[in-house]
């Protein structure tokens, strides 16, 4: 084998060797899109469950407030005289 060869040889190794690095960085690169695309629905659904947690927040509150209301006017129909909770 001449020198020639060799360098050819040693130069052909070392262009399989950049093509599997970059074959392996392009799956890496894949994967790591798919983990994004994960990670942003995620990211999504916990918006959704906090936006749900702060409407029933909001609807316990409002609720809340009715019934406050109704046992004013009760106590108000009943002339203010006595207050009674149930």
């Amino acid at each position: 084998m001449t020198e020639q060869n060799v360098a050819a040889e040693l130069s052909a190794l070392r262009l399989l060797g950049r093509l599997s690095v970059q074959q392996r960085l392009a799956r890496v690169d894949h994967r790591l899109s798919l983990a994004r695309l994960l990670v942003d629905g995620i990211l999504d659904e916990r918006s959704r469950v906090e936006r749900q947690l702060r409407e029933a927040e909001q609807a316990e509150q409002d609720a809340g407030t009715q019934e406050l209301g109704v046992a004013v006017k009760r106590y108000l129909a009943m002339g203010g005289r006595t207050w009674t909770t149930s």
